[in-house]
């Protein structure tokens, strides 16, 4: 009942309002995201806005399910509506549905202007047995007393109700590392003559102060180039130092005493190879070794009570002189579907990217930044089975230059669902 009041007061502010300007009648959008997560760890799902009319209530209704999902939180960092704060929302939880309200009480329509991107994460507690589950998170109504419902809802400035068009997403859940505190390589390919891009990433429970992560290359057909911190976790770290010795690494983080690294899971820096063109076919090895016998991988936590190595995943670099998909026989089809990795990779100007498909599919194929927004649109059609090739540009769906960085492209095709790294270096 107070719920229905709320609705009904709303409307009767908004319609003593000026009159706001004429909606250009672009249809209103909430797109859901889809995004991996881990069993037995944390989901932070995306909520994007597109609206072309200034607004003065927002109305989110979801429903999901909740034999794996628990709803936690929702936050607003980072999103479009900068002068609304989190104080001013309304979030609560039944079942399997959740609810986010948001009105502007002014007197003047400011806090919800036209604006296109994100609106808030929706933070929710994935089950330990959720492994392998496709869980789908869609717009649902909210039951209010009898015979009462109410769906997702905008209201404009004119008190028109707006039923905005609803993409709903998906949380892919997949297995926990063995630890949650880990260290993993990335596992890439690349084509001799080529640089290549290999992500080190960094999951830890706790707040962490310093970390090692001394490495060794098996062979020295990879030549280091560089290491970029740009975007990642390290970027977080007050001191970064780099050693190179033969083919050990060394990786060095100091965190400010004051904003130790908090608990994460993200890259935490990015190693640049360089790859001969005369090298042969070989897959070399990054694994965990002490750096000269002596500063092996650990973990420092902030409270000085721990030292700790942290589970360790090696990785290959997968040197070859063609590309996986096109070993297949142009007279043959594929016996299953595939996602190469982009070539070459680092790239500057564009790259390419390739597929197979087994049988004819609806594909989707999108680029997305290292905030798991979606910047391009590269494939959203039903294509034919066989071996497909796109060239991504380096440029978002408005056609403006992306800026350097990690970029991750995403194929959905049937029920075959890939996602692989790439690096644009300018």
């Amino acid at each position: 009942m107070k719920r229905t009041l709320l609705f009904l007061f709303m409307l009767a502010v908004l319609s003593l309002r000026p009159v706001m300007a004429v909606d250009p009648g672009i249809e209103d959008t909430l797109r859901i995201d889809s995004i991996d997560a881990y069993a037995g760890g944390t989901a932070v799902l995306p909520l994007y806005i597109f609206n072309d009319e200034w607004l003065g209530m927002i109305d989110i209704n979801l429903k999901f399910d909740d034999t794996y999902l628990t709803v936690d939180t929702f936050s607003f960092a980072g999103g479009v509506f900068t002068d609304f704060s989190e104080d001013s929302a309304i979030f609560r939880d039944s079942a399997n549905l959740v609810n986010l309200f948001m009105a502007d009480l002014d007197v003047v329509l400011d806090k919800f202007p036209p604006s296109q991107g994100l609106l808030c994460n929706l933070l929710f507690s994935v089950d330990p047995s959720a492994i392998g589950q496709v869980l789908v998170i869609d717009s649902a109504y909210w039951p209010l007393p009898p015979p009462g419902k109410k769906y997702t809802l905008f209201i404009d400035g004119n008190s028109n109700k707006i039923n905005p068009h609803i993409v709903p997403g998906k949380i892919f859940v997949l297995p926990p590392p063995p630890s949650y505190d880990s260290v993993l390589v990335d596992s890439v390919g690349v084509i001799p003559g080529n640089s290549v891009a290999v992500n080190i990433y960094a999951y830890n429970e706790e707040n962490i102060d310093s970390i090692d992560v001394a490495l060794e290359i098996s062979s020295s057909s990879l030549v280091y180039n560089q290491t970029i911190f740009d975007g990642t976790l390290g970027a977080l770290a007050q001191d970064h130092t780099v050693l190179v010795s033969g083919q050990q690494i060394l990786l060095s983080f100091k965190f400010p005493d004051a904003s130790p690294l908090p608990p994460s899971r993200d890259v935490l820096a990015t190693l640049v190879f360089d790859v001969p063109a005369e090298i042969p076919d070989e897959l070399v090895t990054i694994d965990s070794a002490a750096y000269s016998g002596l500063w092996p991988l650990i973990f420092h936590t902030a409270d000085d009570t721990r030292t700790f190595t942290p589970f360790f995943a090696r990785g290959y670099v997968n040197i070859r002189h063609s590309v996986a998909v096109d070993e297949f026989d142009e007279g043959l089809l594929p016996r299953e579907f595939a996602l190469d990795q982009n070539t070459p990779n680092p790239f500057n100007p564009s790259t390419i990217i390739s597929f197979a498909l087994p049988r004819t599919s609806d594909v989707t194929l999108f680029v997305y930044n290292i905030l798991g927004e979606k910047v391009r649109t590269l494939i959203n059609e039903r294509l034919q089975a066989g071996v497909h090739r796109v060239t991504f540009d380096g440029r978002d769906d408005e056609y403006r230059d992306l800026a350097s960085g990690i970029y991750f492209y995403r194929i959905r095709a049937a029920d075959f669902t890939q996602s692989k790294k790439m690096m644009l270096l300018k």
